[in-house]
């Protein structure tokens, strides 16, 4: 499952990467380029705000709480999302890339000599 959320939902943005799932964060104040990025890409919204919440035809989840414990649970509960801790840290928390495994052999040259010898 895919998410895109919207500039004041930065937080939930990081968490929901932590957790391992695909979560944009849109920072920009184009609602109609939001709505197109969400159908394109497949994405869930999820917003704050009300205003944007009454478009229809795209799936989306106005959170209700200022907490960000509280803002993962309620996304959970209406989308029926199973947490695998087998994909926690997957994300990169900045910039949303998934992260691959790599070999010993292959970190050699890309990390410091001594976290290679460790």
């Amino acid at each position: 499952m895919k998410f895109i959320l919207t500039q004041e939902l930065g937080r939930l943005a990081k968490w929901l990467r932590i957790l391992g799932f695909d979560a944009e964060y849109f920072t920009e104040d184009k609602r109609s380029k939001l709505i197109i990025l969400s159908l394109r890409e497949e994405r869930v919204i999820i917003t704050r705000s009300s205003a944007l919440s009454r478009f229809s035809g795209v799936r989306m989840i106005r959170v209700k709480s200022d907490f960000v414990e509280e803002q993962i649970r309620q996304v959970i509960r209406e989308l029926g999302i199973k947490i695998d801790p087998g994909v926690f840290f997957r994300r990169c928390v900045i910039c949303n890339i998934r992260l691959d495994g790599l070999s010993k052999e292959g970190a050699q040259g890309k990390v410091p000599e001594f976290v290679f010898k460790t």
